[in-house]
């Protein structure tokens, strides 16, 4: 058995004037950044974060740098996940914060991406301190210590995490894109601004794939469990791999997996199961209200929305013009918006939420709640009057549904009313078509005086 981590020296009982500083300089650019730094650092916030780290640690308050890493990412209190990840990236540079950076990386790096970012960020910090920042990322050496957080981080990995954080399919897709702009940076040739122009846009693609298929590989599952020799949970580890299941019950056992030997699965690849997540049930089922309508009341075995709160701050635009009733959106919708606890157990920030109550009164202020209430009972004449008429002239004709649409449908390929803009989705009508028209005749794209022929929207029963 491995002795645990050491726990960091604590606080001295009355700080000095210079350690006082130095803390309180730190914390207030923690939350600076926090509000700042969106995806990524820059050079200047990434030096600026570097020295006042290095600042705390040299006046002797060791613990207070990590302590302020693990205030920043607990959700409950700012939930950051690029601050946190950045100090302790300049802890492990440190050698004597390095010891006890492994038990603050349980409470801070606590998803596959974070460890992702951590790695990438180490690179980053040990490159600008040699040679003036000039050492390349594939050749810095990385501490022990982040092979062992990386291993923790593998031996816990929940198998939900393991299937969604599955980076496999977007190396191979980056890995085209890269190999495609390569070949088109290659074929460019000529003379003249416009040529200049584009080369220079294809270069800087080609550094901005290379830059992401690094990260990509250096945070992949499968790189860090070959890295780190991690084989708690044998099972998912093979399934990660995409190792075959064994030949015979003693390989079987040799392999170190649980249960009993299967030997309908003998010499097929393990794979780990893809999550069912609200992203792939939305893309799958369509951007529909039926499909939001289910998403938002989806709950799980304890009563727990399954939406994200993140999910739902980010779509609450659409979600809001999906045409669910009022009394829906007061009970799925506004309701958790305004949850404490849901606000607290979500992660995100006052920035992010300061962000999302500025849009909605921007995008639904009285001009345009007027205009939408305007284009809705419009939407609701078309389409009562398209039922009107489809009572009087439907027939072996015209056509009867979507399903029968009659001779005449029949020749134009879809029904009648297809081409009148009325076409349905999904059980609703949500074509927004808009057609530039001229006496009655359609013209081609930017001819003519433009008038609009529109075919409202309208939600389907919840």
């Amino acid at each position: 058995m491995h002795a645990p981590p050491p726990p960091p020296p604590p606080l001295p009982a009355a700080l000095s004037e210079t350690q006082r500083d130095a803390c309180v300089a730190l914390a207030y650019l923690g939350l600076k950044l926090t509000i700042e730094a969106k995806r990524k650092l820059s050079g200047t916030q990434r030096a600026a974060l570097g020295s006042a780290v290095n600042r705390v640690i040299e006046v002797g308050c060791l613990c207070f740098t990590i302590a302020v890493a693990v205030w920043l990412r607990n959700k409950k209190e700012l939930g950051n996940r690029l601050i946190p990840t950045s100090i302790l990236a300049v802890c492990v540079h440190r050698e004597d914060t390095r010891p006890f950076v492994r038990q603050a990386a349980k409470l801070v790096v606590q998803l596959p991406n974070d460890l992702s970012e951590l790695l990438a960020e180490y690179k980053e910090v040990a490159a600008a301190a040699v040679n003036g920042g000039k050492a390349t990322l594939d050749k810095t050496p990385q501490p022990s210590c982040l092979k062992k957080i990386a291993r923790d981080v593998l031996d816990n990995l929940p198998v939900y995490q393991a299937g969604k954080y599955d980076s496999t399919t977007k190396i191979q897709r980056t890995k085209a894109q890269l190999k495609a702009a390569k070949q088109k940076l290659s074929t460019s040739s000529g003379k003249g601004a416009s040529q200049e122009t584009q080369q220079r846009e294809l270069q800087k693609r080609v550094a901005e794939l290379q830059d992401k298929l690094s990260k990509l590989v250096g945070g992949d599952l499968k790189t860090l469990i070959r890295h780190t020799h991690a084989s708690k949970q044998h099972e998912l580890m093979m399934s990660i791999l995409r190792k075959r299941y064994p030949d015979t019950e003693e390989g079987f056992k040799e392999a170190g997996l649980e249960g009993e030997f299967d030997s309908a699965r003998v010499g097929m690849p393990m794979r780990v199961e893809v999550p069912p997540t609200w992203d792939r049930e939305l893309s799958e089922k369509g951007n529909f209200p039926t499909t939001w309508a289910a998403l938002l009341r989806a709950k799980d075995q304890n009563g727990r929305y399954t939406l994200p709160y993140m999910a739902l701050l980010r779509n609450i635009r659409n979600i809001l013009l999906m045409g669910l009733s009022p009394s829906f959106l007061r009970a799925h919708v506004l309701q958790r918006l305004c949850n404490r606890g849901q606000i607290q157990g979500s992660g995100q920030t006052p920035v992010s939420l300061s962000h999302t109550w500025t849009m909605l009164a921007k995008e639904f202020d009285e001009a345009k709640l007027k205009e939408l209430q305007e284009q809705s009972q419009a939407g609701v004449r078309d389409i009562m009057a398209y039922k009107s008429l489809l009572k009087k002239i439907r027939g072996p004709i015209l056509g009867i549904s979507d399903k029968v649409p009659g001779i005449i449908g029949e020749f134009l390929g879809a029904p009648v009313w297809e081409p009148c803009g009325l076409k349905k989705q999904g059980d609703c009508f949500l074509a927004l078509n808009r057609v530039q028209l001229r006496d009655g005749k359609v013209l081609q794209k930017g001819r003519g005086k433009v008038g609009v022929r529109i075919s409202r929207r309208r939600s389907g029963s919840l």
